[in-house]
């Protein structure tokens, strides 16, 4: 099991994936970190990863789409046949398959977390007015972190059901790449309904 592992995470270059990420999360981070205090100048730490896992253009579009495009590599037909032949059945090739993009978005939602935590750490720990009012920030940023593991997970297990439906790569992906296009659309027209019905 640990060889299949290791050449399942090969095979679809996630380190370079995580490379990637890492550096794309690096200059999310600081963008954000620099946006945020420009608006909230006596924000906290809290506030400011709060804010961030808030911001729908960077949690339902921009991560997800950079998410899916470093776990595609690879992933065309000429690779099926010989990735089949190496698992017992489809059921261990499905849960498999499953566990190693899980474990990547977990680990990739970490890193982007300690990314904010680094570029938070010079803000102070509590803020003298909070913008939020609930001060239970750890609590806050817990439930969002589950919230959004369980929302890039559901799209690259999406991305891996297509691809063993649909023939077409290009198909697949752009199939894919729609559904957090339009959960930001929903997300955003509910938003502005809410805003407006206050």
């Amino acid at each position: 099991m640990p060889g299949k592992l290791r050449a399942e995470i090969r095979e679809c270059h996630l380190v370079s994936g995580l490379l990637i990420w890492l550096f794309s999360a690096l200059v999310v981070g600081y963008v954000m970190a620099a946006a945020f205090l420009k608006k909230y100048p006596a924000g906290c730490q809290g506030e400011f990863i709060v804010w961030t896992f808030n911001n729908y253009h960077i949690i339902l579009v921009l991560l997800p789409l950079l998410l899916l495009a470093v776990t595609s590599k690879g992933q065309t037909q000429a690779f099926r046949y010989p990735v089949l032949i190496r698992y017992r059945d489809r059921n261990e090739f499905f849960y498999l398959k499953t566990a190693v993009r899980s474990g990547f978005v977990l680990l990739c939602l970490l890193a982007f977390a300690g990314m904010l935590f680094f570029f938070g750490r010079r803000m102070p720990v509590e803020s003298g007015h909070a913008f939020i009012i609930s001060e239970d920030f750890t609590g806050i940023v817990v439930r969002q972190c589950l919230n959004i593991f369980c929302f890039w997970s559901a799209l690259l297990l999406l991305h891996e059901i297509l691809q063993s439906i649909v023939s077409d790569t290009m198909l697949d992906l752009a199939v894919t790449t729609f559904v957090p296009l339009g959960n930001y659309i929903l997300a955003k027209g509910v938003a502005v309904k809410v805003d407006s019905g206050m």
